[in-house]
């Protein structure tokens, strides 16, 4: 199945779901299909969504692919790879459609699912016909990351000790922002901590290995919103705007986990650091580049440099600058990894697998929260 996608001159994708995160893949593929280096080259072939009238001018950017709200008509046009971006409460279905359409190369945005079931059920489709799949855990990527994970592993910061990860936004601040499917349990499975901390738990997870135990607090800050449709509308919201997280790993760490969409002037304030008995590491996203390491015998710190993992990004990206820059080239770097597992036909580093694994923690951290910050142990059993 494999060798007759790399014979192919363009891999065809599908992509469902053309929100923020859609129209970003979509640059994406475009960028990666003008590389000549790359074969076969990523073109998008078909487009799934609600409104099909919308962004047509960006669409034929991207070459006129087809666009269309009708499933069938999606999957009809022999597609090698499915890219999912749609709401939480669709990759389920989307993906079972895609199963059953023997499309055997998915890429599935965080979380993978609703919740710690659904992303078994979908990472069981995906293994009935043997697909290669990806989880869009692209903060790995940031060199930042990279350089961590390096220091740690080695051993440069001895026995680790404790941690701390943030990741705080504004943007939800706003009383007057109007109510989305993110604010509404039934279609997110949660607020800011399955938002934005399911990427925190698999950094955590990707510095630091598995994840003993957990407590949780949640608060929602802004009960209510105003409908987009109608401003006279007010509608309930169900999901958190902040959670803190208390966490014990297997290695014997310990440490905090807190996200926020209510962090006024935050807003992108993202910071890991890890300690050990020898010194300690850091990254922030205000400096995606670089982590920072500190040596306990020395006494000194030192700026860590090194580029993206893959030469291809790497020298497409090389004039990375500011956070949008490396958004957007750790976006690139994900989406090349998996056209390289196809190459050689190997399962990738951030599969359904780690997927499954992310939702785990998060699944036990909300019931932690439900149960009074009741302390979890993992694995959580549903």
């Amino acid at each position: 199945m494999y060798k007759d996608i790399t014979k192919k001159e363009f891999l065809d994708v599908g992509l469902i779901g053309f929100g923020g995160i859609g129209k970003f893949h979509a640059e994406v593929y475009d960028k990666l299909l003008k590389e000549d280096s790359i074969s076969p080259k990523p073109r998008i072939k078909a487009i799934l969504r609600k409104n099909i009238s919308q962004d047509k001018k960006l669409i034929e950017k991207f070459g006129a692919p087809l666009v269309t709200n009708s499933e069938a008509e999606f999957f009809n046009q022999n597609l090698d790879l499915v890219d999912i971006c749609s709401p939480n409460n669709m990759h389920l279905s989307q993906i079972k459609k895609t199963v059953e359409n023997n499309v055997k190369v998915i890429y599935c945005e965080k979380p993978l699912g609703l919740d710690l079931q659904e992303a078994k059920d979908i990472e069981d489709l995906a293994n009935s016909i043997h697909a290669i799949t990806q989880t869009g855990f692209i903060f790995r990527y940031f060199p930042a990351l990279q350089q961590m994970r390096q220091k740690i592993i080695r051993g440069q910061i001895g026995e680790p000790f404790h941690f701390f990860l943030r990741m705080y936004k504004g943007s939800y601040l706003d009383e007057n922002r109007p109510y989305s499917w993110r604010l509404n349990k039934a279609s997110a499975g949660g607020g800011a901590l399955t938002d934005l901390g399911i990427h925190l738990i698999d950094l955590l997870r990707f510095l630091m290995g598995n994840v003993d135990w957990i407590q949780c607090k949640t608060k929602t800050c802004i009960s209510e919103r105003k409908s987009v449709s109608d401003s006279s509308i007010i509608k309930v919201v169900d999901v958190d705007d902040w959670a803190l997280c208390t966490i014990g790993m297997e290695n014997g760490a310990c440490g905090s986990l807190e996200v926020s969409r209510v962090a006024g002037g935050k807003e992108g304030d993202v910071k890991i650091e890890v300690f050990g008995s020898k010194g300690s590491v850091e990254a922030s996203f205000l400096d995606p580049g670089h982590a920072n390491y500190y040596n306990q015998d020395s006494s000194k710190s030192q700026a860590c440099t090194s580029r993206f993992g893959s030469s291809i990004v790497d020298s497409l990206m090389r004039t990375a600058k500011d956070i949008d820059d490396y958004f957007f080239a750790a976006h690139l770097e994900s989406i090349y990894n998996i056209l390289n597992c196809i190459k050689e036909n190997k399962e990738s580093d951030i599969s359904f697998n780690s997927g499954l694994k992310a939702q785990e923690v998060l699944e036990a951290a909300y019931f932690s929260d439900e149960h009074n910050g009741k302390r979890v142990f993992l694995p959580f059993d549903l």
